[in-house]
Protein backbone atom coordinates (compact mmCIF):
# COMPACT_ATOMS: atom_id res chain seq x y z
CA UNK A 1 0.00 0.00 0.00
CA UNK A 2 1.27 3.25 -0.87
CA UNK A 3 1.40 6.01 2.15
CA UNK A 4 -0.88 8.74 1.82
CA UNK A 5 0.90 12.10 0.61
CA UNK A 6 0.21 15.37 1.71
CA UNK A 7 -3.32 16.97 0.50
CA UNK A 8 -1.31 20.19 -0.46
CA UNK A 9 1.14 18.44 -2.36
CA UNK A 10 1.19 18.37 -6.13
CA UNK A 11 0.96 14.68 -7.55
CA UNK A 12 4.38 13.48 -9.45
CA UNK A 13 3.40 11.93 -12.36
CA UNK A 14 5.54 9.11 -14.76
CA UNK A 15 3.99 7.90 -17.80
CA UNK A 16 5.09 4.58 -19.21
CA UNK A 17 3.04 5.02 -22.62
CA UNK A 18 4.40 3.79 -25.60
CA UNK A 19 2.12 5.18 -28.31
CA UNK A 20 3.16 8.93 -28.68
CA UNK A 21 -0.23 10.13 -29.90
CA UNK A 22 -1.84 8.49 -27.03
CA UNK A 23 1.12 9.48 -24.66
CA UNK A 24 0.25 13.35 -25.86
CA UNK A 25 -3.44 13.11 -25.15
CA UNK A 26 -3.15 12.06 -21.61
CA UNK A 27 -0.55 14.03 -20.98
CA UNK A 28 -2.79 17.01 -22.42
CA UNK A 29 -5.11 15.91 -19.95
CA UNK A 30 -3.32 15.33 -16.87
CA UNK A 31 -1.91 18.80 -17.30
CA UNK A 32 -4.62 20.95 -17.43
CA UNK A 33 -5.80 18.75 -13.53
CA UNK A 34 -5.04 21.64 -10.69
CA UNK A 35 -2.44 19.42 -8.44
CA UNK A 36 -0.95 17.00 -11.04
CA UNK A 37 2.57 17.44 -11.98
CA UNK A 38 3.47 15.49 -15.06
CA UNK A 39 7.35 14.90 -14.35
CA UNK A 40 8.35 12.68 -17.42
CA UNK A 41 7.52 9.81 -19.95
CA UNK A 42 9.54 7.01 -20.69
CA UNK A 43 8.59 4.47 -23.69
CA UNK A 44 11.05 1.67 -23.39
CA UNK A 45 9.84 -0.24 -20.58
CA UNK A 46 13.35 -1.94 -19.10
CA UNK A 47 14.14 1.76 -18.37
CA UNK A 48 10.67 2.30 -16.53
CA UNK A 49 13.09 1.29 -12.98
CA UNK A 50 15.68 3.75 -14.05
CA UNK A 51 13.05 6.38 -14.85
CA UNK A 52 11.37 5.56 -11.28
CA UNK A 53 15.02 6.00 -9.02
CA UNK A 54 15.25 9.26 -10.89
CA UNK A 55 12.32 11.09 -10.57
CA UNK A 56 11.20 9.77 -7.68
CA UNK A 57 7.22 10.28 -8.57
CA UNK A 58 3.64 9.45 -6.57
CA UNK A 59 2.23 7.93 -9.52
CA UNK A 60 3.18 5.89 -12.04
CA UNK A 61 0.79 5.29 -15.32
CA UNK A 62 1.81 2.19 -17.53
CA UNK A 63 0.05 1.23 -20.66
CA UNK A 64 -0.47 -2.49 -20.35
CA UNK A 65 -2.20 -2.63 -23.89
CA UNK A 66 1.18 -4.89 -25.19
CA UNK A 67 3.83 -7.17 -23.36
CA UNK A 68 1.50 -7.39 -20.37
CA UNK A 69 3.12 -10.29 -18.67
CA UNK A 70 6.55 -8.34 -18.90
CA UNK A 71 5.06 -5.43 -17.82
CA UNK A 72 3.01 -6.35 -14.65
CA UNK A 73 6.87 -8.49 -14.00
CA UNK A 74 8.64 -5.25 -14.09
CA UNK A 75 5.76 -3.11 -12.16
CA UNK A 76 6.28 -6.49 -9.46
CA UNK A 77 10.09 -5.63 -8.82
CA UNK A 78 10.00 -2.20 -8.66
CA UNK A 79 7.10 -2.18 -5.68
CA UNK A 80 9.79 -4.61 -4.32
CA UNK A 81 11.92 -1.51 -3.82
CA UNK A 82 9.65 1.38 -4.67
CA UNK A 83 6.88 0.66 -2.56
CA UNK A 84 5.93 4.58 -2.00
CA UNK A 85 5.39 4.56 -6.09
CA UNK A 86 1.91 3.85 -6.51
CA UNK A 87 1.42 2.30 -10.14
CA UNK A 88 -1.83 2.94 -12.41
CA UNK A 89 -2.04 0.23 -15.01
CA UNK A 90 -4.17 0.56 -18.65
CA UNK A 91 -5.17 -1.87 -20.16
CA UNK A 92 -8.58 -2.46 -22.85
CA UNK A 93 -9.69 -6.26 -21.20
CA UNK A 94 -8.85 -8.43 -18.20
CA UNK A 95 -8.67 -11.93 -19.36
CA UNK A 96 -9.51 -13.89 -16.31
CA UNK A 97 -5.98 -16.34 -16.87
CA UNK A 98 -4.32 -12.79 -16.29
CA UNK A 99 -5.84 -12.06 -12.74
CA UNK A 100 -3.87 -13.52 -10.52
CA UNK A 101 -0.71 -11.96 -11.88
CA UNK A 102 -2.51 -8.72 -11.96
CA UNK A 103 -2.90 -9.04 -7.95
CA UNK A 104 -0.15 -10.09 -7.30
CA UNK A 105 2.06 -7.58 -9.44
CA UNK A 106 0.90 -5.58 -6.70
CA UNK A 107 -0.21 -2.52 -8.91
CA UNK A 108 -2.87 -0.10 -7.17
CA UNK A 109 -5.14 1.05 -10.28
CA UNK A 110 -6.57 -0.68 -13.39
CA UNK A 111 -7.83 1.32 -15.93
CA UNK A 112 -9.89 0.60 -18.72
CA UNK A 113 -8.17 1.63 -21.64
CA UNK A 114 -11.18 3.61 -22.94
CA UNK A 115 -12.02 4.94 -20.22
CA UNK A 116 -13.32 8.41 -19.63
CA UNK A 117 -11.10 11.62 -18.69
CA UNK A 118 -12.88 11.91 -15.39
CA UNK A 119 -12.43 8.71 -14.36
CA UNK A 120 -8.67 8.20 -15.27
CA UNK A 121 -8.17 11.20 -13.11
CA UNK A 122 -9.89 9.90 -10.25
CA UNK A 123 -8.10 6.62 -10.36
CA UNK A 124 -4.93 8.80 -10.08
CA UNK A 125 -6.35 10.90 -7.28
CA UNK A 126 -7.07 7.45 -5.12
CA UNK A 127 -3.34 6.07 -6.17
CA UNK A 128 -1.81 8.54 -4.89
CA UNK A 129 -3.41 8.48 -1.43
CA UNK A 130 -2.67 5.00 -1.04
CA UNK A 131 -5.85 3.57 -2.11
CA UNK A 132 -6.85 0.74 -4.59
CA UNK A 133 -8.77 2.11 -7.93
CA UNK A 134 -10.26 -0.33 -10.04
CA UNK A 135 -12.38 0.06 -13.04
CA UNK A 136 -15.99 -1.17 -12.64
CA UNK A 137 -15.37 -4.19 -14.95
CA UNK A 138 -12.37 -5.03 -13.24
CA UNK A 139 -13.36 -4.63 -10.46
CA UNK A 140 -16.08 -7.32 -10.66
CA UNK A 141 -13.30 -9.92 -12.27
CA UNK A 142 -10.82 -8.57 -9.04
CA UNK A 143 -13.78 -9.18 -6.49
CA UNK A 144 -14.65 -12.66 -7.22
CA UNK A 145 -10.61 -13.57 -7.45
CA UNK A 146 -10.20 -12.24 -3.80
CA UNK A 147 -13.42 -14.34 -2.85
CA UNK A 148 -12.02 -17.60 -4.21
CA UNK A 149 -8.85 -16.93 -1.68
CA UNK A 150 -12.02 -17.79 1.17
CA UNK A 151 -13.34 -20.52 -0.76
CA UNK A 152 -10.13 -21.72 -1.25
CA UNK A 153 -9.82 -21.54 2.67
CA UNK A 154 -13.12 -23.11 3.10
CA UNK A 155 -11.98 -26.01 1.27
CA UNK A 156 -8.89 -26.32 2.86
CA UNK A 157 -10.62 -26.97 6.53
CA UNK A 158 -13.53 -29.27 5.15
CA UNK A 159 -12.62 -30.79 2.29
CA UNK A 160 -9.22 -31.32 0.58
CA UNK A 161 -8.13 -31.15 -2.57
CA UNK A 162 -6.39 -34.05 -4.28
CA UNK A 163 -3.09 -34.08 -5.92
CA UNK A 164 -5.13 -34.66 -9.38
CA UNK A 165 -8.06 -31.82 -8.42
CA UNK A 166 -4.93 -29.05 -8.00
CA UNK A 167 -3.10 -30.37 -11.12
CA UNK A 168 -6.49 -30.03 -13.14
CA UNK A 169 -7.25 -26.41 -10.91
CA UNK A 170 -3.85 -25.08 -11.70
CA UNK A 171 -4.45 -25.39 -15.51
CA UNK A 172 -7.74 -24.47 -15.45
CA UNK A 173 -6.70 -21.41 -13.73
CA UNK A 174 -4.32 -20.88 -16.53
CA UNK A 175 -6.76 -21.40 -19.35
CA UNK A 176 -6.39 -25.02 -20.48
CA UNK A 177 -9.01 -26.36 -22.28
CA UNK A 178 -10.23 -30.16 -21.26
CA UNK A 179 -8.36 -31.53 -23.90
CA UNK A 180 -5.40 -29.49 -23.35
CA UNK A 181 -5.04 -30.22 -19.82
CA UNK A 182 -6.04 -34.47 -20.72
CA UNK A 183 -2.92 -34.27 -23.08
CA UNK A 184 -0.93 -32.61 -20.68
CA UNK A 185 -1.66 -34.97 -17.82
CA UNK A 186 -2.13 -38.33 -19.72
CA UNK A 187 -5.42 -38.20 -19.15
CA UNK A 188 -8.87 -38.89 -21.05
CA UNK A 189 -10.87 -35.24 -21.73
CA UNK A 190 -13.78 -37.47 -20.10
CA UNK A 191 -11.78 -37.64 -16.81
CA UNK A 192 -10.32 -34.39 -16.81
CA UNK A 193 -14.35 -33.20 -17.18
CA UNK A 194 -14.72 -35.26 -14.01
CA UNK A 195 -12.11 -33.72 -12.31
CA UNK A 196 -13.71 -30.08 -12.97
CA UNK A 197 -17.08 -30.83 -11.80
CA UNK A 198 -15.58 -32.04 -8.43
CA UNK A 199 -13.78 -29.34 -8.14
CA UNK A 200 -16.90 -27.18 -8.91
CA UNK A 201 -18.27 -29.27 -6.31
CA UNK A 202 -15.71 -28.40 -3.78
CA UNK A 203 -15.44 -24.83 -4.61
CA UNK A 204 -18.91 -24.30 -4.48
CA UNK A 205 -19.11 -22.93 -8.04
CA UNK A 206 -21.19 -23.09 -11.40
CA UNK A 207 -18.83 -23.10 -14.18
CA UNK A 208 -15.61 -23.10 -15.80
CA UNK A 209 -15.08 -19.11 -15.90
CA UNK A 210 -16.42 -18.81 -12.32
CA UNK A 211 -13.53 -21.68 -11.38
CA UNK A 212 -10.64 -19.61 -13.05
CA UNK A 213 -11.77 -16.24 -12.37
CA UNK A 214 -12.35 -16.99 -8.70
CA UNK A 215 -9.28 -19.55 -7.65
CA UNK A 216 -6.55 -18.12 -6.29
CA UNK A 217 -3.55 -20.22 -5.67
CA UNK A 218 -1.45 -18.54 -3.17
CA UNK A 219 1.86 -20.42 -3.47
CA UNK A 220 5.13 -18.53 -5.61
CA UNK A 221 5.44 -20.65 -8.14
CA UNK A 222 2.21 -20.98 -9.18
CA UNK A 223 1.98 -18.73 -12.24
CA UNK A 224 5.84 -17.44 -12.70
CA UNK A 225 5.77 -14.35 -14.75
CA UNK A 226 7.06 -14.82 -18.16
CA UNK A 227 4.43 -17.67 -18.82
CA UNK A 228 1.43 -17.38 -20.57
Amino acid sequence: MVAPKPCSASTRILMAIPTRIYSEAIKRVLTSVPGFEIIGSVVVADEIPDWVQRLAPDVLIMDLTAHLIPRLAIAAKLLKTRCEVGVVGLLPVLRARHAELFLRSGISGLVDRNASTSELVRSIVEVAAGRCYLSHGYAGTLRTLYAGRGAQSAVNGRESLSVREEEVLRLVTRGYTSSQMGDRLFISSRTVENHVAELYRKLHLNDSRQLSCEVYLAEEDEVPFGEE
